[in-house]
């Protein structure tokens, strides 16, 4: 099924799993989206990641600095927005791919003993635009921790766990989440996640915007 008619928002915070987007769960996310139709509108909060990491080693880059808006363009061949710039209203779903960067960078806090976890501010906007408007959500890998707080759903970390299952769904909030490579060992098995959670939120995409 093809949804022409449905814009949907990307939420990336740089290009690598361990300081950024994870790059398999977005390209996945991006092509799964293409497959139907539907012309992604990748964002980026503006501003740093919280580190930049060496993926060869896992070891923290010392005293370098990158801009997540600017890291997340390498995977859209150039075309980013960044949140505050481009208005929430004409987007009529929210995909949000993970990697520990994604949590990193829009949580403030995460992995930090003895900080508060806060989300940025742009994220927050973001995601409370959507939960009011009851469009839906799609979340891979640890982006579900970005709704903690904000709503009570079986797809929060607390109660997704590591399902055994390649979905969990919330119809009440139009919520759907995939562990993808929290529990994938394969990219093709995290392809088959992506592909379901896609379908899921542009038919409640499309559901939404039947209702008057």
């Amino acid at each position: 099924m093809r949804y022409a008619a449905t814009r949907v928002g990307v939420l990336l915070s740089g290009c690598g799993t361990h300081d950024g987007t994870d790059v398999g769960e977005a390209i996945l996310t991006l092509l799964e989206l293409e497959r139907r139709g539907v012309r992604p509108v990748p964002l980026a909060p503006p501003g740093p990641q919280m580190h930049v990491v060496d993926h060869t080693s896992g070891a923290e880059a010392e005293g370098e600095v990158r801009d997540m808006a600017t890291e997340a363009a390498r995977l859209t061949r150039g075309r980013i927005g960044r949140l505050g710039e481009t208005p929430a209203e004409g987007l009529g779903a929210l995909i949000i791919p993970g990697g520990s960067g994604t949590a990193k960078n829009c949580l403030q806090g995460f992995l930090q003993p003895g900080v508060a976890r806060t989300l940025r501010p742009e994220v927050e906007s973001l995601l409370r635009h959507f939960l009011a408007a009851r469009k839906p959500i799609g979340l891979l890998s640890v982006a579900n921790f970005l709704l903690v707080g904000m709503v009570d759903s079986p797809v929060l970390p607390a109660r997704a766990g590591m399902p055994a299952e390649p979905l969990v769904v919330d119809p009440e909030h139009r919520l759907v989440y995939a562990p993808a490579f929290l529990t994938a060992g394969t990219l093709a098995e995290v392809g088959e996640g992506v592909a379901g959670l896609v379908e899921l939120v542009l038919h409640y995409a499309a559901e939404a915007r039947a209702v008057p």
